[in-house]
């Protein structure tokens, strides 16, 4: 989807309220892990920065969600959990939230607040 928000409230008003939910779901969670990350618009998206570096940006595509990391560690460390998932160069792609493990959700967003 191609999106042009400079909101978050922008973002969200161009969603179903099931991806709201999904994205609300998604913010949520990395705050609670990265306290300390910062939420600003970008690319049309929400993006996480932790002193001004990029971390996590989420994206809902016309047919699946997108959560962009700038490190791809976790991929060897949940190797067997993400064979049912698109993995794209730095994203993880899925189409319903109970595709993604909650723990390991989290234990990425964690990991990819500690890359610096």
């Amino acid at each position: 989807m191609s999106n042009k928000a400079k909101t978050y409230e922008q973002f969200l008003a161009q969603l179903s309220p099931d991806e709201v939910e999904v994205i609300n779901y998604l913010v949520d969670t990395i705050k609670e892990e990265l306290p300390k990350a910062e939420m600003v618009m970008h690319w049309g998206m929400p993006l996480f920065k932790i002193r001004g570096e990029d971390i996590i940006a989420l994206a809902v595509q016309k047919y699946y969600f997108s959560v962009y990391l700038w490190t791809m560690d976790w991929t060897k460390k949940y190797k067997k959990e993400l064979k049912s998932l698109n993995l794209g160069k730095g994203c993880l792609r899925f189409k319903k939230l109970k595709q993604l493990p909650e723990g390991m959700l989290r234990d990425i967003i964690q990991q990819a607040g500690k890359r610096k």
